[in-house]
């Protein structure tokens, strides 16, 4: 039985003898994501064509995908790896995944073994060159896959304060903080330790509607938002929402969107995969040069220059601003 690991770093796995060979192409592991991730149906022929051979002929993309299909089975040792024709998916018999699995977890509801098996991010620093479509897939898992994982752990928080049992309420509400887009303070977790639960609540239900802010950031990076949009997210004047967002981060909401902004766009670049106009655009900057202004600001370089920067190198000079959740 072989076991797909598509949580944190990918990697196939195998309870028994060990495949053949090492699977080291990126596109091997690209698609028995995409198999992974269809579930019961599973992706169509043409469109694992499109997700990974976007700018090939259909007769070149249908013999690529033919032919890595071929040595997939080869090397993981199963003639039987996928059931289906035109629609295709993985055997259960012969592989299972982390993300079935958790699929499995949340449906039935039992949500600390879902969490237990959320061992980081979707295809964490996994990529494709000249596969933006697979790029934009694999963002778009990667943060729903991240909002299920942290609901999951604000649900065993709440389950837990209502049994009492403040030890776990820390330990989940601590596994939240490191998960969510927007870090919940270190006092929150001290008012829990504390047994001050009026107190933990409401600052609980106040980090809640900021969490619910970073889901908005995420659904719409690509797209003009605007303070006032923010604010009616969180449920709270615009005045009041500024306050007490640059209280729970240290920033203020525009300056954190923008930084989120500038940090996808690095990961962007690393690929060099698209154009500087391309990046600008899919990520909400109004055109080239407001996103070239930008990310010198904060990075210290044009993107141009960070997307050629010699990758054995730091990719931030001295004094950039670090881009990391606060």
């Amino acid at each position: 039985m072989l076991r797909l690991k598509l949580f944190g770093t990918p990697a196939v796995e195998s309870s028994g003898k060990t495949p053949s060979r090492l699977i080291c192409s990126r596109k091997q592991l690209a698609v028995l994501a995409l198999l992974a991730a269809g579930e019961e149906s599973g992706p169509s022929r043409d469109s694992l064509r499109a997700f990974l051979w976007p700018e090939a002929s259909h007769a070149k993309a249908a013999h690529a995908l033919n032919q890595l299909l071929h040595v997939l089975r080869r090397d993981l040792g199963t003639e039987t790896l996928c059931l289906g024709s035109s629609d295709l998916r993985l055997n259960p018999e012969h592989v299972t995944s982390d993300l079935g699995e958790f699929r499995d977890a949340w449906r039935r509801a039992e949500l600390q073994r879902a969490v237990s098996l959320y061992s980081g991010p979707f295809l964490d620093g996994f990529f494709l060159r000249d596969a933006p479509v697979f790029e934009r897939w694999v963002e778009s898992e990667r943060a729903k896959l991240a909002r299920v994982y942290s609901g999951a752990l604000r649900s065993l928080a709440v389950e837990a304060a209502a049994r009492g049992d403040h030890q776990r309420v820390a330990k989940w509400w601590r596994r939240l903080a490191d998960q969510a887009p927007l870090r919940l303070p270190l006092d929150a977790e001290m008012l829990w330790l504390r047994r001050d639960r009026p107190g933990a609540y409401r600052r609980a239900l106040a980090n809640d509607a900021l969490l619910r802010v970073g889901a908005y950031i995420d659904d719409h990076i690509d797209e003009r938002i605007s303070l006032d949009e923010l604010a009616r997210q969180a449920g709270v004047s615009r005045s009041h929402f500024s306050r007490q967002f640059r209280l729970s981060t240290g920033e203020s909401p525009m300056g954190y969107l923008r930084r989120i902004r500038i940090e996808r766009s690095k990961t962007i670049l690393q690929t060099r995969a698209t154009t500087i106009a391309a990046v600008a655009a899919r990520l909400g900057f109004s055109d080239q040069s407001h996103f070239t202004r930008i990310f010198r600001r904060v990075v210290g370089m044009p993107p141009g220059a960070y997307a050629r920067w010699d990758e054995s190198k730091p990719r931030e000079r001295t004094g950039a601003t670090r881009l990391s959740p606060p």
